[in-house]
């Protein structure tokens, strides 16, 4: 932040007019990625979970050596 009296363009600052700094996002990325994050999770989850209950159904009645 700066505070001075002389005005902003004349120390080389940009001027922004009534256009703003960026592109405001689409509203695709803003529908599709917050949830493709979760379902990834939930996704890896199951898979974890499915193989733990295969494997421990399998070795259930075997005795560990």
């Amino acid at each position: 932040m700066y505070l001075t009296a002389v005005a902003p363009e004349k120390l080389g600052f940009p001027t922004f007019d009534s256009q703003p700094p960026f592109e405001e996002p689409s509203p695709v990325s803003q529908t599709k990625i917050p949830w493709g994050i979760p379902a990834g999770i939930a996704g890896i989850i199951a898979a974890v979970a499915g193989l733990w209950y295969f494997r421990a159904r399998r070795t259930k009645g075997k005795v560990k050596s």
